[in-house]
């Protein structure tokens, strides 16, 4: 399946709320915390080529995602596959076998060559939308220090594509409350100077973990 998502900075979010509520009646869920650890491998285009890997813990939820490369300049369209893990966790479980399995799918995937990266903390609030016949997700994240961020995403197998670009940006065309990002927001903001990779893994390892989430998140 393709991911088709458009992802904008909400300046004000109780009134882009009660705008989708007005325009859509839309109601969003209560809000969940999410933690994302993404992961790098140069040498597999991750993130250099747009590829993504992340492991995302919401509540007791372990789930590992992979994304390919953006097809659209202009629209996050791209191959997503998710992948739950440790199934056999219950909703009860104790914060430590949570942990444990997160651990354990970490080191695997540093045994297969990656390594971990920044993690993005956040916590979503979802609602559900069907427009034009076709069903879509709207979350609202709050991502401190960043701000507000929405995202609006529908899923289609490739042969649907079209179709469902054109109905995600009428759908955006008729909600005009969030400022797009398209990573020109977070670019106009003052950068601080390129970090260079020591040959010395545990430096370089630092200077990625340290690399301001801002600039991490205009490469995935």
């Amino acid at each position: 399946m393709l991911e088709i998502e458009m992802k904008f900075r909400v300046p004000d979010a109780d009134a882009y709320e009660a705008r989708l509520r007005d325009d859509f009646s839309l109601v969003f869920d209560a809000p969940r915390s999410e933690i994302d650890l993404f992961f790098r491998n140069e040498a597999a285009g991750f993130p250099t080529e747009g590829k993504a890997l992340r492991i995302r813990r919401q509540d007791r939820r372990l789930a590992a995602t992979f994304k390919g490369p953006r097809l659209d300049p202009k629209a996050k369209i791209r191959e997503e596959i998710e992948l739950p893990l440790g199934p056999a966790l219950s909703p009860d479980a104790d914060e430590a076998s949570v942990e444990q399995v997160r651990a354990d799918w970490i080191r695997f995937f540093e045994r297969l060559g990656f390594e971990p990266g920044p993690t993005v903390s956040k916590r979503r609030r979802t609602a559900r939308l069907t427009f034009e016949g076709r069903a879509f997700e709207i979350v609202l994240d709050e991502v401190p220090p960043l701000g507000f961020f929405t995202e609006i995403e529908t899923l289609a197998p490739p042969e649907e594509l079209e179709v469902a670009r054109r109905k995600t940006r009428l759908l955006i065309i008729k909600d005009k409350t969030a400022s797009p990002t398209s990573n020109r927001t977070l670019r106009n903001r003052p950068q601080k100077p390129p970090l260079t990779r020591p040959n010395r893994p545990d430096a370089s390892r630092a200077n990625w973990q340290n690399l301001p989430k801002r600039q991490f998140l205009e490469k995935i």
